[in-house]
């Protein structure tokens, strides 16, 4: 880049060839350049290397790399929250607990995923098992039956709230309400 463009490489730029590499599967040379970059202390490639550990489902690796982005960003709950499912999707359920408890110690909290629709150059907003929309009730009655026809929705209690998050998710609300 520098020689052939005169561009000097940046973090981002480094964030892209440690996210292409780890998602090859070359997690110890991701790491590598991570630490040889000059940008070891910038948490974006280590965030980056902390996806391909869950994408080659690399506890270890994921675990000393967590620990780096603890140190460089303690308060971003993406990284916890990728931890925390690297373990879940490893069966490794001890960790788990440490991982949420890590966050309470450090106040960290996870933002609601959002999604939004424009009908009719009104934006409609929605967040998981969202229910505050004026057409909540026939939103969620549609999606409801959808997905019962596409097998998606196991029959449970609609008191289980979480799995009612899961299942009524934002972008499948504000798709739901577009139709």
């Amino acid at each position: 880049m520098r020689a052939d463009y005169g561009i000097a490489p940046n973090e981002y730029h480094f964030a892209c060839i440690v996210d292409l590499l780890g998602r090859a599967g070359r997690l110890t040379e991701a790491r590598e350049l991570s630490t040889a970059s000059g940008f070891e202390d910038n948490p974006i490639l280590w965030q980056a290397l902390l996806s391909a550990c869950r994408i080659h489902k690399d506890t270890i690796m994921a675990e000393h790399v967590a620990a780096k982005v603890f140190e460089l960003k303690p308060h971003s709950a993406a990284s916890y929250i990728l931890l925390y499912n690297i373990y879940t999707e490893a069966g490794i359920q001890k960790p788990t607990a440490q991982i949420r408890n890590l966050m309470l110690e450090r106040h960290v909290t996870k933002e609601p995923g959002l999604s939004w629709i424009e009908v009719g150059n009104i934006r409609h907003t929605f967040v998981a098992g969202d229910v505050s929309h004026p057409q909540s009730r026939l939103i969620h009655s549609q999606l409801k039956l959808l997905l019962k026809e596409i097998g998606e929705l196991a029959d449970r209690h609609a008191s289980d709230q979480r799995d009612l998050a899961v299942e009524y998710r934002s972008e499948k609300l504000g798709v739901n309400l577009g139709f």
